[in-house]
């Protein structure tokens, strides 16, 4: 689960869900649902799901106020060439 209060941005695979923790959730929009979309929301979470590569701002209003997360969505996972490039660089210092 990823704390709202504590990102900007999230980066997702296309057809993976996310959650993100809110605090008495009072209201939540995205601005391109072709992208990513709301499956879910309640009171302390709100579920995300990667629909296409792109990129959306998800909007969250709660008691902690309003605030806006950048939603990623890709198509490859690139954690694994990101694990391997810091490897590289690694070895080469």
């Amino acid at each position: 689960m990823v704390d709202s209060n504590d990102v900007d941005d999230i980066y997702i695979l296309r057809s993976e869900l996310v959650s993100v923790k809110v605090n008495s959730l009072t209201k939540v929009s995205i601005t391109d649902p072709e992208i990513a979309d709301i499956t879910n929301a309640d009171n302390d979470a709100v579920i995300i799901i990667g629909k296409t590569s792109g990129q959306t701002t998800l909007f969250v209003w709660d008691v902690d106020g309003k605030r806006s997360i950048n939603i990623h969505v890709s198509d490859k996972d690139l954690r694994g060439i990101e694990s391997r490039i810091k490897k590289l660089l690694d070895a080469a210092i």
